[in-house]
Parts: C-alpha cells; sequence; structure tokens
C-alpha cells in the first residue's frame, strides 16, 4: 500500500511513466487462480478449487471491510492485505489507482478487453509507446500485437472444479460492482462492456448463509 509513496520519494526528480492495464476483475481473480494451480505457487496445486478458494477470500475481505463499506471512496485508500493475498482486494482497482495519484503520479489506465481486441490492438500499443515517449513509428506495432509471450503451461488440462461456478461469479458480481462503478467515476470515462457480467445479480455477497454445503468448505 506504501508503494506508490515510496517511489515517489526515491525517483521524486524524474518520475516513472505508470501504466495500468485492468482486466474485468472476476476473470482476472479466475485467471491468477489458473496460473497458481499450473505453476503450483503459494501451495495450490491441480486439487485447488476455484470455488472454495474465492470463499476463503471472500470471508476474509468482507471481514475487513463489513465496518468500513465506503473505505474505497478515501482520497487515499488504507491498504487492506499484503499484495497477492486476496484475490478479491487485488480486483479493486479504484483503490489502488487512487494511492498512486494521491502519491503525485500520473497512471495511463487501459482495459484489457479493448488493449488486447482485434480490431485496435495495435493502435492501443501506438498510444503506450506515445505515452512512454518512443517513436511509435519506429516500430512494427501490427506484428508486435500478434507476438505471444508468457505462454509457459499453455497445455495444462484444466478441470471444472478450476474455474469458478456460475454461483460464485454472480457473488463476486455483487461483491465488485459499487467498487466498479467508483472506477468508472474515477476515471471518467464508462468500462468496457465485458464488465457487465451477471447484471442482474442481487443479494449480500458477504452472506456466507447462502453459499452451498459442499465438503471442503
Amino acid at each position: 500500500a506504501e508503494a506508490p509513496r515510496r517511489m515517489f520519494e526515491y525517483c521524486s526528480t524524474a518520475l516513472p511513466k505508470i501504466i495500468a492495464l485492468l482486466r474485468e476483475p472476476i476473470a482476472r481473480y479466475e485467471s491468477q487462480f489458473q496460473m497458481r494451480i499450473r505453476l503450483k505457487t503459494r501451495g495450490y496445486t491441480s486439487k485447488s478449487a476455484a470455488d472454495a478458494d474465492m470463499r476463503r477470500d471472500v470471508h476474509a475481505f468482507c471481514g475487513v471491510t463489513k465496518h468500513h463499506a465506503t473505505w474505497y471512496l478515501h482520497p487515499k485508500p488504507t491498504g487492506l492485505f499484503e499484495p497477492a493475498r486476496n484475490g478479491v482486494y487485488e480486483g479493486v482497482y479504484v483503490a489502488h489507482l487512487k494511492r498512486w495519484r494521491h502519491a503525485g503520479f500520473t497512471v495511463h489506465t487501459l482495459f484489457f478487453e479493448e488493449f488486447f481486441s482485434d480490431e485496435r490492438q495495435a493502435d492501443h500499443l501506438r498510444d503506450v509507446l506515445r505515452y512512454i515517449g518512443l517513436d511509435p513509428t519506429k516500430m512494427d506495432a501490427h506484428a508486435a500485437s500478434r507476438r505471444k509471450y508468457n505462454t509457459k503451461g499453455a497445455d495444462f488440462d484444466y478441470l471444472p472444479r478450476h474455474t469458478f461456478s456460475s454461483f460464485a461469479q454472480r457473488r463476486l458480481a455483487v461483491l465488485f460492482r459499487p467498487y466498479n462503478d467508483g472506477l468508472a467515476a474515477f476515471l471518467g470515462r464508462p468500462l468496457p462492456d465485458a464488465w457487465a457480467r451477471w447484471p442482474n445479480a442481487t443479494g449480500d455477497a458477504c452472506d456466507e448463509s447462502a453459499w452451498p454445503r459442499r465438503p471442503g468448505w
């Protein structure tokens, strides 16, 4: 949570240019889980289950925020968890971006779904090059945007338990909704259509009594 402040103090004479690439938070969370079981990091294995992992994170997140529901509206929201320790918290982008702005940084914010769209991927890459001070005419942006990176383990066999159930996705949609609305207001522009997952989902995402009863939960 204090990384923006420390970086500003260290780089105050020549601030680095920060780029934030934001993915729809439910998809980002599921991707993080699948990466961990594929690489077997942080104790995850192929036997880990996405819904059970998410329920633990929701329980921890709701336990911290239940009496401070508007914490993210503060100009410098409090850091709630250590980096990469809670998948729900990682997806509350508005809180993270506010801390960078509060520290004095300008953040060039991109949406994953738009950046990797086939129609405009090269255009988005050129915009990034301009932002960091490079001449986009010196690179074949179209060819660069078609290259594949970080594909190690892409042939991993995912099982049904490695994806969120529709029930879990609806719960996350309800939980993330106010934070996504806050992000749109903070950025001053609408979120991509792909972010409107389960728009009719309702209920209290923190009410664990409504969760299905399954072994190990």
